[in-house]
């Protein structure tokens, strides 16, 4: 509790709300580009930029779903449901989430490097500490 009312403490600073508030808007514009852009590679038209937007919000919230790591299941789920409203066939559905599974793998897994290289950690960073004996 502690911690949730110390990140809502943030909201008392207008600097800083509207910061978060620019950052939430770039972040989900950045999702629905992505989904957007991959549709498009797809030929899937129908939905268009707001059917991309809802695709993005049904499979955020499939993946809040407590499930195995990677949201495996829930990812594919959320995007059958939201391309099945669209009346994308479903052989077009799963290449389509196999591209973005990937897409986003490979995507964050670039990110992630380049800021580890640039922190300049190494990979002994990131081994387990080593258990302390018992006394």
């Amino acid at each position: 509790m502690h911690a949730l009312l110390s990140g809502l403490d943030a909201l008392r600073n207008p600097r800083r709300s509207i910061t978060a508030m620019a950052e939430s808007v770039c972040m989900w514009g950045l999702v629905t580009f992505t989904y957007w852009a991959a549709m498009l590679a797809f030929d899937i038209r129908s939905p268009g930029v707001t059917g991309a937007l809802f695709v993005g919000a049904v499979v955020t919230l499939g993946i809040a779903i407590p499930s195995s790591p990677g949201y495996f299941g829930p990812f594919e789920a959320g995007l059958r449901f939201a391309l099945g409203v669209y009346a994308v066939p479903p052989d077009i559905i799963v290449a389509y989430a196999l591209t973005l599974r990937l897409l986003i793998f490979v995507g964050l897994t670039t990110i992630g490097l380049a800021m580890a290289v640039r922190l300049g950690l190494s990979w002994t960073d990131f081994a387990a500490p080593a258990a302390e004996p018992s006394r």
